[in-house]
């Protein structure tokens, strides 16, 4: 098996959380079998009390809480890993520019980053998908994509630092290397373990955002989610 198998395998961290991830991922790749209810339909008496029938009981529209829990599961787990990856793709790219460029390019990208970081994430988040026309999960993605990707850019063009003047990223200057091979092939590689922690917070933060977005009603009210 590969080395990462084992490495997870190894760490009982590791493994309790990619059994975690797994166990939700059956749910939504079964959420038709585990509960074939429409979660959208009115199934049952508003406010009924968990039951057997009803495992969380019903909403106020008479809804089958558990079917639309795990129903749920599938567009919030689209939401974080899709706005995770939009978050670090973004952070990789404007933090390891700006790290390994430096001058003016640093300043600039620097800058744009820092005002980010300033502004509140959630009321900005918030007065953003108040203003678009269509909410729901895209929208959502499209917010949380534009308004959460300063933090991890600004590790990642920390540790860009501290890797730009290393021997090999040397001896790829001095063979004529492109920048972007460099930043690419160099030092992308030595900083996997902060990009997949940066991936896994980005994914974590858009999942609660995401809930939270919806449950204060700034998203389609008939997409069935988490929130």
């Amino acid at each position: 098996s590969p080395s990462w198998v084992r490495s997870i395998i190894k760490n009982k961290k590791s493994l309790v959380g990619v059994s975690i991830l797994t166990f939700f991922i059956l749910i939504a790749i079964f959420s038709p079998i585990i509960a074939p209810v429409d979660p959208t339909r009115m199934v049952g008496r508003p406010h009924e009390a968990p039951s057997a029938e009803y495992f969380f009981g019903t909403t106020r529209q008479g809804q089958d809480v558990f079917a639309q829990l795990v129903h749920g599961t599938v567009t919030t787990l689209r939401v974080g890993f899709v706005t995770g990856t939009i978050i670090i793709f973004i952070a990789i790219g404007i933090g390891l520019t700006a790290g390994f460029v430096g001058g003016v390019v640093d300043e600039v990208l620097s800058l744009i980053t820092n005002i980010f970081l300033v502004l509140p994430g959630l009321p900005l988040i918030i007065v953003v998908a108040a203003m678009l026309d269509r909410p729901g999960p895209n929208t959502i993605i499209l917010v949380l994509s534009l308004t959460s990707w300063a933090y991890g850019a600004r590790v990642l063009r920390s540790q860009t630092l501290a890797l730009r003047n290393s021997e090999f990223v040397e001896a790829a200057r001095v063979s004529g290397e492109p920048i972007w091979r460099i930043i690419v092939f160099e030092i992308l590689p030595n900083m996997t373990s902060l990009v997949v922690s940066s991936w896994i917070g980005a994914v974590l933060f858009a999942i609660l955002a995401e809930a939270g977005l919806e449950f204060i009603g700034l998203g389609d009210p008939n997409s069935v989610t988490w929130g």
